[in-house]
Formats: C-alpha cells, sequence, structure tokens
C-alpha cells in the first residue's frame, strides 16, 4: 500500500487529483473491443453493425490486417495522459504521420508477439519489422477513415457523459469526503484514512512517492479498474458508469 495526502484541496480541483479524457485513446479502446472474438454484451450489437460497415466501405481488408494490433491490448502511443488534446480528424491523422517511428514500431510490437502466442503470425509482424514506415502509413490511414466514418458520431454521443463526470469530479474536491468517497466509487480497492486525510492505494511501495492521481474513465474499457504508477502519478482506468 502507498499513500497520498488529500490536503489542501482547493476548488475546483485538488492539487492531488487529475481528469484526463482523450477522444484518441477512446478511438483505440473501441477497436480493442471490437477485436475480441465475443466482445462483451453491452457492445455485440454494435460491433455487429461495425463490421458490416467495415464491408460496405471497403475497410475491412484493412481491419483484418491491423485488428492483431488491437486484440490483446491498446498500444501505448494512445496513452491518454500523453495526448488529450486530438480531438479531430486532422490532429489524428497528423499525429500518427509525425509519430517518431521507432515509437511507433514498439509501441505495435509487444501486442503482435502477445497475438502470436495464440494465433499464426500475422502479415503486419514481419512489416512492422522490415518496413514500419510503411506500416505506420496504412495505419495512420485506416485510424482516420474510421475516425471520419464511424467514430466522429460515436464520440460525439460519448462526449456529454465524460463532461458530466468531470463535473462530479469538481463538485467532489470541495471536500475531502467528498473527494474520498468518489474515488472510491471509482475504485472500491481505494481506502480513505480519515484522521489522516489520505488515500491508501493498493500498489506496492514505490521508489518514488505518489503525488497524484490521474483519472481517465473510459466507455468502451471495460474492466475492473486498472492501476499503475508512473514516476510521481498514480494512473487509474476505469469504466464510466
Amino acid at each position: 500500500m502507498t499513500l497520498i495526502p488529500l490536503k489542501g484541496i482547493n476548488s475546483p480541483l485538488s492539487r492531488n487529483i487529475h481528469f484526463r479524457v482523450s477522444p484518441l485513446f477512446e478511438m483505440a479502446a473501441s477497436l480493442h473491443t471490437l477485436a475480441q472474438t465475443s466482445p462483451p454484451e453491452p457492445f455485440a450489437e454494435w460491433a455487429e453493425e461495425i463490421i458490416a460497415n467495415f464491408h460496405s466501405e471497403r475497410l475491412v481488408k484493412e481491419w483484418e490486417y491491423f485488428k492483431p494490433v488491437f486484440r490483446y491490448g491498446i498500444p501505448e502511443i494512445f496513452d491518454p495522459v500523453q495526448n488529450p488534446d486530438l480531438h479531430s480528424s486532422p490532429d489524428l491523422y497528423s499525429y500518427i504521420v509525425h509519430l517518431e517511428t521507432r515509437s511507433f514500431q514498439h509501441s505495435l510490437v509487444p501486442l503482435l508477439q502477445n497475438w502470436s502466442l495464440h494465433h499464426e503470425k500475422p502479415a503486419i509482424t514481419e512489416d512492422i519489422h522490415t518496413d514500419p514506415d510503411y506500416v505506420k502509413g496504412r495505419f495512420s490511414l485506416f485510424l482516420s477513415s474510421y475516425w471520419q466514418l464511424f467514430f466522429e458520431a460515436i464520440w460525439e454521443q460519448l462526449a456529454p457523459a465524460f463532461d458530466q463526470e468531470a463535473k462530479k469530479l469538481q463538485a467532489a474536491c470541495h471536500d475531502s469526503s467528498a473527494l474520498a468517497a468518489f474515488l472510491q466509487d471509482v475504485c472500491p480497492s481505494f481506502t480513505y484514512l480519515d484522521d489522516q486525510l489520505q488515500i491508501a492505494l493498493p500498489v506496492s511501495e514505490p521508489e518514488q512517492k505518489p503525488e497524484h492521481i490521474l483519472l481517465y474513465p473510459s466507455h468502451f474499457y471495460r474492466s475492473t479498474p486498472f492501476l499503475c504508477q508512473k514516476g510521481s502519478s498514480v494512473h487509474v482506468q476505469y469504466t464510466l458508469g
């Protein structure tokens, strides 16, 4: 266990708690959901519709090429903390195009290795090693098409729920007890130490003492809350309502 103090709460947001929403991450999370053999029940009908649309829009070949990237995770290049401000197709396309090729390659390789533990190696596995720039260009075109044809409309429907979650956090940050209740609702394994005004987190004692909690909710991420520490921040990924 490790502790993060909740002293010095300042409205509307605590200096200890930060909220991040990234349309880019949410788009990648939707592709992760779509790549599952049996998408979670809330998305089964949606996934069937999107695949049918891939066929009608002649994107299914590209989807089959990139599906191994998304089956067992989400590439690190979609980290919502690093990229919270990409909100349009041009933003997305520019980000991928200008991404350093080695970073792009390193982000995909572990996920393709996971795929190969369960399936035959896909064509993209060799391509990412022999011609990563080719893969990156093809990847950016696929994501741009997916955003324009499908996900932009999905994001417009989802955005109000994320705004509402941010407002709930802002309101909770006026009072340490309310903030603790909000955090425990997000992640029940959090423990509030009322007498110490601290939150106890179920992570191993780190080399660097954490100072912040970074919350990033997701509509398409369906699992128990995921916690990890990066530097002085504890990242909490959770399902939005």
